[in-house]
C-alpha cells in the first residue's frame, strides 16, 4: 500500500541499514532491556542518565510521516478508493435514475388519461329528482367533492394541480339536433353534449361574441316548458355546424324537456397541449362515431359549453354524468414507490378510502374512483421486473471485477510491505499489532477518499434515496480497510516473534488452495446449471447465485489458468535458453519470477465480464433490427384497407435512391375447412411470385423458390396452370391442415376473386406481408386475376399493400405518400412504417434505453477497471525493472533490447489471461445463451439470444495488450533518460 520510507522515517520500517530512531516502534519493543534503556549493570540496573524525555513522536505524528515517506503509493490508493467508492455509490444512483426516467418518459408518452384517477358520481344519485339534483351538480358542491377526492389520494401518489378537470355532461344521452341543413355522414344527425366544465375562462379565449351565462326554463303559449340554455362552441365546430354567435340549434330528448341551445360566443384553446382538454376532446374538435351494430351508421359527435348557471339545469334534460379527473405528474412518483402507490391506489378503488367516499354526503349518494394510472404502473412494473435480472447480471459482474481490483491492490501493498513487516515481526510485533496499526494507517487514507467518492456520486446522480449509495461507498471502505491489512498481514502469521517460523505451512497452503479452488467450480457449476434450468427472467426476482454466472465462470476459469500459467511461462523460457540471444531468455525468466497472480485474476475477470457484456449488447442490437424487421416486413411498408392511391406508384418511382416496390394485395380473416376440421384465421397474400421472392430473399424473410408458385398442379408451365387450382405456400398451421386432407378432394377456397382449389406447394415460417405469428397462405396472381376478370365484371383492383426495399428516406416517402391522398379524394387512411424509424423507436423505449445504457457503462467501467489493474501490477515491478534496465544499461545494452527486454517480462504474463477471458466471455455465449432471453432489454416479444460480434470480442483484450505496450514503452523511455545511479538506488529500495 505505500512504499518503503526513507531514512526520515522515525519508525525505522523502511531502511534496514540505519540505526532505528528513539521514539521508532523497533526501539520501543526493546525498551523492556535494561541495557537499551541506559542503565549501568554494575550497580543493580540503576540508572547512571537521566530518563529521556517523553517522544515527540505520537500515533498521529507516526500516522503523518508513514503517509508523507510514499506519496505516491498514498495517492494511488486515494484515488484507488476514490474511484471503487463512486462506482459503488453511482451504480444504485443511477439504476433509480434510470428507473425514475423511464416511469418518467412512460406516463408522458401514455397520455394524462391513462396516468389519471378519475371520481364519478355513484348511481344512486341519479335516482334523485331534478330539484334535489340542483343542489347536487352546483359548482360549489362539485369542487368540495374534488377537494375531497384529492385529499383521500395521499402520498407518494401526486396530483398535478394544474391538469385536473371536473364537471357535468349530458354524456349518459345522446342529444340529436333536429334543425334541417346540419351535415351528416351516413344519415343520422348529429348529436350534441352539453358539458359544464371548471375554470372555462383560464382555458379558452373568444374569438366572437361573448360567454354564456344563463339557463332557464320557459313556458310557451300552449303551456309546453323548453329547457333553454346559452352554449359557446368551438372554432372546429361552428365550421362544422356552421353556426355563430346569435344561431339557435333545437333538441327534441327521448326523456326530459325540449332544448334550445342559444350560441353567444365561438371559443379556442389557449393551448391545445393542455390537459384540460384530453378527457373532453370533443370540445376542441368534432368526432365521427359509429352507432353499435348491426346498423354501424356514422354519426357526427359536437360538444358545447354552458355558463356557471347552467349544472343545474342540466339534470332536466335526462341523465348526466360527474365527473373529476386528476392526472399525476409525469414526474410526480419515485420508481421504487410504484409498488406502494398501487397499493394506494386498489384502496381508493376498493378498499376503506373506497368505501368512506362512496358513503360521502358531500354528494347524494358518494362517488366511487377508477385507477386509470394503475394498468400503466403495473405494466412499467412488470418491464421493470423483467430487465430487474439482466441489469443484475452486468451489476454483478461489475461488483465482481472491482472486487478483484481491490485484492490485487491488496496483494500488490503487501509485497512492498512484506520485508518492513517481518523486520517488525523479527523484533517482536505482535500480527494483532501490526494489524492494527496498517489498518489506522488504511484508514487515514481511505475515508476521507471513500466520503469524497460517495458524494462526488451524490452530487452528480441526484435521485430521491440516499441510503443505499451511502450504504455501497460505505462497504468499499470497510473493504478496503480490512482487506489491505489482512493481505499484507496473512503472509507473516506463519512467523512466530523474534523471527523463528512455526513449522512449514506451504503443504497447509496448497490444500487450503485446493480447497477454494474447488469450491469456486462447485459454485460456478451451480450457478450455471440453476441459470439453464430456471432461466435469469424466474418468478422469483432477482437470484444472488444466477446473477453472478458469468463473474464466477471468470473466477473459475482464473483459477485454473493459475494453476498452469507457470507451465505457460516455463515452457518458452527453456525454449529461449537454447537460443543464442539473452533477450527473451532473461525476459521470460523475470516473467515467471514477476508474475502476479491477483492482477491475473482481476484482468481474466474483467475481461470475461466485458466480452459476455458485449455479446449481450449485441443480441439486443440484432434483436431490435430483428424486430423492425419482423413489424414492417421490409425497409419500408405502405398499406390501407381499401386500395392504395393510384398515383403512389408515380411517387414512388420519383423517390431518391430509386427503391424497389413490390405491390401485394391481402384479405384478412379468412378460414379453411379440410376433411371437417377449421383452420385458424390466416391471411391470403396475393403476389407476384418472382418480385416477391427476390424480395424475401433480400430481407431474408420467407425465402422460397419462385417456380413454386409459377408451376402448374402438374409441373407444366406457368401459362398451362389451371385456375381452379392454384399452388399455395402455407405458414405451419395451414400447411399442416393441407397436408392432412391431401388423400381427399382439393380444398375449397372462398375469396374476394372467386373459389378456387388449393394445392400445396410448401411451407414458410415468415413472410414479409404479414406481422411475425400471423397465419398465413401465399398465393400467385396470374390464376387470381384470371378468376377475377372470369367471375366479376370489372378491373382487378391495385395492391392494398406495397412493400420497399432498398434505400428508403423516411421523409420523403411521407411526402410522397401525403401528395398521392391528397391528389386521389376519398381515400381512405394510408399507413407508412419505415424499417429504420420502427428501430430508432425500439431504441428510444423508455425503460430499454436507460437498462441498455446502464450495461453499456458496466463493460465499459469493467474493462477501465482491467486497465486499472494491469496497471497496479506494472507499478508493483517497476522499481525493480528500473534497477535491472540500469543494471544491464551499464554492461552495454542497447535501448532497442530494453525494451524488448520489458515486452518479453510483461507481455508472456498479460496473454493469458487475455486470451482466456475472451474465451471465457466466448464460452459464456453457449453456456448461459440458451437460458437469456434477452427480450425485455431489447424491447421486443420475440426471443432474443446473445450474439458474438468481433469488435465486442477482441477490442477489450486488444485494447489491454496495447495499454500495457505503451505504459511500459513510455516507462522505458523515461528510466532510459535518468542516472544510471539513481535507478540502481531505487532498485534497491524497492
Amino acid at each position: 500500500m505505500s512504499d518503503v520510507p526513507d531514512r526520515a522515517d522515525p519508525a525505522g520500517m523502511g531502511n534496514t541499514a540505519s540505526p532505528p530512531s528513539p521514539a521508532s516502534p523497533a526501539s520501543r519493543v526493546g525498551a523492556a532491556d535494561p541495557v537499551a534503556r541506559g542503565a549501568d549493570p554494575s550497580t543493580g540496573g540503576g540508572p547512571v542518565a537521566p530518563a529521556p524525555r517523553p517522544s515527540p513522536f505520537g500515533p498521529a505524528s507516526w500516522l503523518w510521516i508513514r503517509l508523507r515517506s510514499a506519496p505516491v503509493t498514498t495517492a494511488a490508493l486515494a484515488l484507488l478508493v476514490l474511484a471503487l467508492s463512486l462506482l459503488a455509490a453511482a451504480v444504485p444512483r443511477a439504476m433509480d435514475r434510470y428507473a425514475d426516467t423511464g416511469l418518467r418518459r412512460e406516463l408522458a408518452e401514455r397520455g394524462p388519461i391513462a396516468r389519471s384517477i378519475d371520481a364519478t358520481a355513484a348511481p344512486a344519485a341519479q335516482g334523485l329528482d331534478p330539484f334535489q339534483f340542483a343542489e347536487a351538480v352546483s359548482p360549489s358542491r362539485l369542487a368540495a367533492v374534488e377537494r375531497t377526492v384529492r385529499e383521500a389520494v395521499g402520498p407518494p401518489l401526486r396530483i398535478d394541480p394544474a391538469a385536473v378537470s371536473y364537471g357535468v355532461a349530458t354524456t349518459s344521452t345522446r342529444l340529436a339536433l333536429t334543425d334541417p341543413g346540419l351535415p351528416v355522414i351516413d344519415g343520422p344527425p348529429p348529436v350534441v353534449t352539453l358539458d359544464w366544465q371548471q375554470d372555462q375562462a383560464a382555458h379558452t379565449r373568444l374569438t366572437e361574441g361573448r360567454r354564456p351565462r344563463t339557463a332557464l326554463v320557459t313556458t310557451g303559449r300552449d303551456g309546453a316548458q323548453t329547457a333553454v340554455f346559452e352554449t359557446m362552441v368551438s372554432q372546429a365546430t361552428a365550421r362544422l355546424l356552421r353556426v355563430h354567435p346569435g344561431s339557435v340549434l333545437h333538441v327534441t330528448p327521448v326523456q326530459g324537456l325540449p332544448l334550445e341551445l342559444r350560441i353567444t360566443g365561438v371559443y379556442a384553446a389557449r393551448s391545445t397541449d393542455d390537459p384540460y382538454w384530453s378527457f373532453q376532446q370533443t370540445l376542441l374538435q368534432p368526432q365521427s362515431e359509429s352507432s353499435p351494430p348491426p346498423e354501424l351508421v356514422r354519426y357526427w359527435h359536437v360538444e358545447f359549453l354552458v355558463g356557471d348557471l347552467a349544472p343545474a339545469m342540466l339534470p332536466r334534460t335526462g341523465a348526466v354524468d360527474l365527473y373529476w379527473h386528476h392526472p399525476l405528474p409525469p414526474g410526480g412518483l419515485p420508481a421504487h414507490q410504484v409498488a406502494e402507490a398501487r397499493r394506494r391506489l386498489t384502496d381508493l378503488v376498493s378498499g376503506q378510502t373506497a368505501a368512506r367516499l362512496a358513503e360521502s354526503s358531500v354528494i347524494p349518494g358518494g362517488v366511487t374512483v377508477s385507477a386509470p394510472v394503475e394498468s400503466s404502473l403495473a405494466a412499467f412494473e412488470r418491464e421493470q421486473a423483467a430487465l430487474a435480472p439482466l441489469l443484475a447480471v452486468a451489476a454483478a459482474g461489475l461488483a465482481g471485477v472491482a472486487a478483484a481490483v481491490l485484492l490485487t491492490a491488496a496483494a500488490l501493498s503487501a509485497d512492498r510491505r512484506s520485508a518492513e513487516l517481518s523486520l517488525l515481526r523479527a523484533r517482536g510485533a505482535a500480527l494483532r499489532t501490526l494489524l492494527g496499526l496498517l489498518a489506522v494507517e488504511t484508514a487515514a487514507v481511505a475515508v476521507p477518499a471513500g466520503a469524497a467518492g460517495c458524494g462526488l456520486a451524490l452530487l452528480l446522480l441526484p435521485t430521491g434515496r440516499s441510503a443505499i449509495p451511502v450504504a455501497a461507498a460505505a462497504a468499499v471502505i470497510v473493504l478496503v480497510v480490512l482487506a489491505v491489512p489482512v493481505r499484507a498481514v496473512l503472509r507473516h502469521r506463519g512467523v512466530a516473534p523474534g523471527g523463528a517460523r512455526r513449522g512449514s505451512s506451504r503443504a497447509a497452503a496448497a490444500r487450503r488452495r485446493t480447497v477454494a479452488d474447488l469450491l469456486v467450480l462447485a459454485a460456478a457449476a451451480a450457478a450455471v446449471a440453476a441459470l439453464r434450468r430456471r432461466g435469469v427472467l424466474g418468478d422469483s426476482g432477482v437470484d444472488p447465485l444466477i446473477s453472478c454466472a458469468p463473474p464466477l465462470l471468470g473466477l473459475a476459469g482464473a483459477r485454473l489458468l493459475m494453476r498452469v500459467q507457470p507451465w505457460l511461462l516455463k515452457l518458452p523460457a527453456r525454449a529461449a535458453a537454447r537460443s543464442r540471444g539473452a533477450v527473451a531468455f532473461l525476459g521470460l525468466t523475470r516473467g515467471d519470477r514477476t508474475a502476479s497472480p491477483a492482477a491475473l485474476l482481476a484482468v481474466l475477470l474483467a475481461l470475461t465480464v466485458a466480452v459476455f457484456g458485449g455479446t449481450v449488447l449485441g443480441g439486443v442490437a440484432e434483436g431490435r433490427a430483428t424486430a423492425a424487421l419482423a413489424q414492417v416486413g421490409a425497409d419500408a411498408r405502405i398499406e390501407s384497407d381499401t386500395e392504395l392511391p393510384p398515383a403512389l406508384d408515380r411517387e414512388i418511382r420519383a423517390l431518391p435512391g430509386a427503391p424497389t416496390a413490390v405491390p401485394v394485395r391481402v384479405q384478412r380473416g379468412l378460414t379453411l375447412s379440410v376433411a371437417g376440421t377449421e383452420s385458424p384465421e390466416f391471411v391470403l397474400v396475393v403476389v407476384d411470385p418472382v418480385t416477391y421472392a427476390r424480395l424475401s430473399a433480400a430481407d431474408g424473410v420467407g425465402r422460397f423458390e419462385p417456380r413454386l408458385l409459377a408451376s402448374g398442379p402438374s409441373g407444366g408451365a406457368a401459362g398451362k396452370a389451371d385456375p381452379a387450382l392454384v399452388p399455395a405456400l402455407a405458414s405451419p398451421a395451414v400447411a399442416g391442415l393441407l397436408a392432412d386432407g391431401g388423400g381427399g378432394a382439393p380444398p375449397q377456397l372462398g375469396t374476394l376473386y372467386g373459389t378456387f382449389g388449393l394445392r400445396l406447394a410448401g411451407t414458410l415460417a415468415d413472410t414479409p406481408a404479414v406481422q411475425h405469428g400471423e397465419e398465413f397462405l401465399i398465393v400467385p396472381l396470374p390464376p387470381l386475376r384470371t378468376l377475377w376478370t372470369h367471375s366479376i365484371s370489372a378491373a382487378y383492383p391495385g395492391p392494398d399493400l406495397i412493400l420497399l426495399t432498398g434505400a428508403v428516406d423516411a421523409a420523403a416517402l411521407h411526402r410522397a405518400v401525403d401528395r398521392a391522398v391528397r391528389q386521389t379524394p376519398g381515400t381512405a387512411p394510408v399507413a407508412v412504417s419505415v424499417r429504420s424509424e420502427v428501430r430508432a423507436a425500439l431504441d428510444r423505449a423508455p425503460l430499454q434505453q436507460g437498462a441498455t445504457a446502464l450495461y453499456l457503462a458496466a463493460v465499459a467501467a469493467a474493462a477501465l477497471l482491467s486497465v486499472i489493474a494491469v496497471l497496479l501490477s506494472l507499478a508493483r515491478t517497476s522499481p525493480e525493472r528500473a534497477a535491472v534496465l540500469a543494471g544491464l544499461r551499464t554492461l552495454g545494452m542497447s535501448a532497442r533490447h530494453r525494451r524488448r527486454l520489458v515486452l518479453m517480462e510483461t507481455v508472456p504474463q498479460l496473454l493469458p489471461g487475455a486470451v482466456a477471458g475472451t474465451l471465457l466471455g466466448l464460452a459464456a455465449g453457449p453456456v448461459l445463451g440458451p437460458a437469456l432471453d434477452l427480450a425485455a432489454l431489447a424491447g421486443t416479444e420475440a426471443p432474443t439470444g446473445l450474439r458474438i460480434h468481433a469488435a465486442a470480442v477482441l477490442l477489450p483484450a486488444a485494447g489491454l495488450l496495447a495499454v500495457a505496450v505503451v505504459v511500459l514503452a513510455a516507462e522505458t523511455a523515461v528510466t532510459g533518460r535518468r542516472g544510471v545511479a539513481a535507478q540502481l538506488r531505487a532498485g534497491g529500495e524497492s
